[in-house]
């Protein structure tokens, strides 16, 4: 996989402040602060005057395309990562109470680590269950990795034996980067991986399907039964960043192919329970169950989507032109047409300043939609950025300066990026993210915002 493609899809200390986005980032001036923001107030009995932040090792604790961090019903916060060398990582959970101090009933001192014995393995996601339980999923190795931890942070001998597993049914060199997990206790993982080696290779997107107590679920998908279903678009690669279930029980898978010359594009897959490509789901390009959408004729892709309940279906990356990247975000309806109501033809594009990636989105109850990732300052470095936009698409006044926000969590030259968003039960926003400390020495870094 070429640094290019994995780039594209893998989509506390410092002074608290709201910058002004529109003179910091978009105008001439820097780093103009307002102690307050008409939403998007940082929280600052959280953590350390606002911020939890953590190393772990003194090596990168959150990956590129990470999005390690779910709620608990009692407030609690589970966030994952990775632990260790830069010769021997290994999967990192950790538990904070609701004012981000670590729960230390949680494993050692809040934090449990999951070793699968080789010298890379990655947690990329992490979710609770209904019994209170994490699954946590990523790489170990060139392999996928998934484990099960119970409440107190110690494996769950009932799954897979062990209370981990690694899954092996691809060429090569897989990638798990979403989870999701079904009404019966299933669970699917979404990523990819190599489906061929040799020359040429052929990435493309891959649902791994188990059972609740990690064995395969040998009858998934329907039509090649065996516990892996391999997402194909235009025989070229993809990739998947992330996986949704649907009001009607249906599992989307979203990410990016390479279309044609014009490089990658916002690509989506509807499977069925069985794991067949929906036919109902199509933009009439003749594939059955999928849809491609290109912004700008340029690389394009889907870091997360997010269903507001309707069946209908938000996706937000990045997309760009000659002067730099961009927030772009995609409404689609139940068909996986375009939402004609929705921006313009069903695309938004959000001006963030040169330099943006999105990384994660969520649909709030009333409607909007909050897209999170990373903008480049005019000083060079990247800081936390969001945006938010109010149903129709059009950026929401009441947060931020003119619906967008900006933080900088550490010194300046320093890049933090948002990784994946939660809305809390009182309704506030939980960011996980992460911030360099040091070349090759990213944190972890967890806030909360007024919505």
């Amino acid at each position: 996989m070429s640094t290019r493609a994995a780039l594209l899809l893998l989509f506390a200390t410092g002074a608290i402040a709201c910058s002004r986005v529109g003179l910091s980032y978009l105008d001439a001036e820097m780093d103009a602060c307002w102690p307050h923001c008409p939403g998007g107030d940082i929280d600052a009995g959280f953590g350390t005057a606002g911020v939890f932040r953590l190393d772990v090792g003194g090596f990168d604790n959150v990956d590129w395309g990470a999005q390690g961090i779910d709620l608990q019903p009692d407030g609690r916060i589970v966030v994952a990562g990775v632990a260790g060398t830069s010769t021997n990582r290994d999967m990192l959970v950790m538990r904070l109470h609701e004012d981000g101090t670590l729960d230390s009933g949680f494993g050692a001192n809040g934090l449990a680590v999951i070793d699968f014995g080789t010298p890379t393995d990655v947690a990329e996601s992490v979710r609770v269950q209904s019994d209170g339980s994490l699954v946590v999923a990523g790489q170990s190795g060139v392999r996928t990795g998934v484990a099960r931890l119970l409440t107190n942070g110690l494996l769950d001998p009932s799954f897979a034996a062990t209370g981990y597993r690694s899954l092996a049914l691809t060429a090569d060199s897989e990638l798990v980067n979403g989870q999701v997990t079904l009404a019966n206790g299933d669970l699917r993982l979404c990523g990819q991986g190599l489906v061929t080696s040799g020359s040429p290779t052929l990435v493309d997107m891959l649902v791994y399907g188990l059972h609740g107590d990690g064995t395969l679920d040998s009858a998934f998908p329907s039509t090649a039964p065996g516990g892996l279903a391999a997402i194909d678009f235009f025989a070229s690669d993809e990739f998947a960043s992330c996986d949704v279930i649907d009001a009607s029980g249906r599992l989307i898978v979203a990410g990016a192919t390479w279309h044609d010359v014009t490089g990658f594009d916002f690509a989506l897959a509807r499977l069925l329970p069985d794991g067949t490509y929906d036919p109902t789901f199509t933009d009439g390009a003749g594939l059955p169950g999928r849809v491609v959408t290109d912004f700008s004729g340029t690389d394009d892709g889907t870091a997360q989507c997010a269903t507001p309940g309707d069946n209908s279906l938000v996706c937000a990356g990045s997309t760009g032109d000659a002067t730099g990247s961009r927030f772009g975000v995609v409404r689609y309806l139940a068909t996986g047409a375009l939402d004609p109501a929705f921006g313009t033809n069903g695309k938004v594009t959000i001006d963030m300043g040169d330099g943006a990636e999105v990384r994660a989105v969520v649909v709030l109850g009333d409607g909007r939609l909050v897209v999170g990732g990373f903008a480049t300052s005019t000083r060079g470095d990247r800081d936390l950025a969001l945006a938010v936009c109010d149903a129709d698409g059009t950026l929401a006044s009441g947060f931020g300066e003119g619906g967008r926000w900006f933080f900088d969590v550490g010194a300046a030259q320093r890049d933090d990026a948002i990784h994946a968003l939660r809305v809390d039960a009182r309704g506030r926003l939980v960011i996980y993210g992460d911030t360099s400390s040091a070349p090759g020495n990213n944190d972890i870094v967890v806030m909360r915002v007024s919505l």
